[in-house]
C-alpha cells in the first residue's frame, strides 16, 4: 500500500483540474455522508452535460486506482445502475431545492476517514447565478 502522503498527493492531482470549472447543476437537497456524519449538498449533473464527462473520468480514475478505499465526492453510473446522472457532493450552501444554478468549483481537499473509506474528497462549489427555479408549486 502506498503511504498516506503519496495517496493524498495523487488524489489531489486527480481532482485539481476541477478547481475553477464552471458547470450547470440542479440542487437535490442535503444528505449526510455516512462515513463522517457531515452534511453535503447534492448537485445533479445530467449525463448530457459536458461537465459529466469530466466527472466520469475522475470517478473512473479513482475507482481504477483505489477501488472502494476513497469516498470520491462523485456518484454516478459507474457506481450503480440506479444512477442515470452524476451527483456531486459539495460542502453545504443556501440553495433552493430543485432549482438549477451555474456553479464554480473553488476547492477540492483530501481528508482521511475511518471505517468504510480510508480517504475522502471535500469539494467546495459556489452558485454564481440561478438559472431556473424549482418546477414544484405550493398552490393547487
Amino acid at each position: 500500500m502506498e503511504d498516506n502522503t503519496k495517496i493524498k498527493n495523487h488524489l489531489g492531482m486527480i481532482y485539481d483540474p476541477l478547481k475553477g470549472m464552471t458547470f450547470e447543476a440542479t440542487y437535490q437537497g442535503e444528505y449526510e455522508m455516512p462515513q463522517t456524519g457531515k452534511e453535503r449538498d447534492i448537485l445533479v449533473i445530467k449525463r448530457q452535460n459536458p461537465f459529466a464527462a469530466t466527472l466520469k473520468e475522475i470517478s473512473k480514475a479513482v475507482l481504477n486506482k483505489y477501488g472502494a478505499l476513497v469516498w470520491k465526492g462523485v456518484t454516478g453510473p459507474e457506481d450503480s445502475a440506479r444512477y442515470t446522472d452524476y451527483w456531486l457532493w459539495v460542502e453545504p450552501g443556501a440553495l433552493e431545492m430543485g432549482s438549477t444554478y451555474e456553479f464554480n468549483i473553488k476547492k477540492c481537499s483530501v481528508f482521511e476517514c475511518s471505517g468504510e473509506f480510508s480517504y475522502g474528497i471535500s469539494i467546495r462549489a459556489t452558485a454564481s447565478r440561478k438559472l431556473s427555479s424549482s418546477s414544484s408549486s405550493d398552490t393547487d
